[in-house]
């Protein structure tokens, strides 16, 4: 198999000869490399979120569009939305022969009622990066009409900040997003660390029954936590705690 090797794809895709995507690597005859590669888990991801069949999904933060283009080929009315206008996500869509909707727009517009409402909103790999992870979860709220499926790294339960989670778990039954910068040679990066304990607990501040549902690995000893919560239409707004930003420089 023939492979693209292009750094500057997010997404790994296998093509067969007539340029039709496969999630089987054995049928494809070349591929695009990207830093991720979801297709040995299609299977599994499909079969965990089949129930979006004939729903409206918002694919936030979509880049080259692999999660799309799944809940496309499953039946879902899917809109993909990004803060940038990538030429890969263009090129790929015009290879795939796929005219779907794209937004681009930053997570902090969605409040804007100008914007349409989904029955589920996807966010992979998207809240972990965010300056202000905790104002885009309620502007999601505004958009989602069913509940969000958030996918996030799974993240240990113990890191070098364990005094600290434990001290303020044991005050407030509830742990803060704990910051950490990554910089690479163009900008420093914002990644938070949240435990599952965490994502549940922040969940539930904009949203019902927010639970767990599948997880998934993409390779490299990396793996996937999927979440799934409900609307809660009786939400008040919450004041957030000075600590939901703790930052560790």
């Amino acid at each position: 198999m023939f492979e693209l090797n292009w750094d500057i794809f997010y997404h790994t895709f296998y093509l067969t000869e007539e340029n039709k995507r496969t999630h089987n690597s054995n049928e494809a005859s070349y591929s695009i490399k990207g830093s991720w590669d979801h297709n040995l888990e299609y299977e599994n991801i499909k079969n965990n979120l089949s129930f979006l069949k004939d729903h409206t999904v918002l694919d936030i933060g979509c880049q080259e569009g692999f999660f799309t283009f799944l809940f496309d080929d499953f039946g879902a009315d899917v809109t993909s939305m990004d803060c940038y206008d990538k030429i890969t996500r263009r090129f790929a869509w015009k290879l795939f022969n796929y005219e779907g909707k794209f937004i681009h727009e930053n997570i902090y517009q969605l409040a804007d009622n100008s914007y349409d409402t989904y029955d589920y909103v996807w966010l992979s790999d998207v809240l972990v990066h965010l300056e202000n992870p905790l104002y885009a979860l309620e502007n999601i709220r505004k958009v989602a009409n069913k509940g969000i499926l958030l996918a996030i790294d799974a993240c240990p339960d113990i890191t070098p900040i364990e005094s600290i989670w434990k001290d303020y778990n044991q005050k407030n039954k509830a742990l803060p997003l704990m910051y950490q910068p990554i910089t690479n040679d163009e900008e420093s990066i914002y990644f938070w660390l949240i435990p599952s304990e965490t994502v549940i607990s922040i969940l539930g501040r904009f949203f019902n029954d927010p639970r767990m549902i599948f997880s998934y690995d993409t390779g490299g000893n990396r793996k996937v936590n999927v979440f799934l919560a409900d609307v809660n239409n009786n939400f008040k707004e919450k004041v957030f705690l000075e600590i939901d930003w703790l930052k560790q420089d």
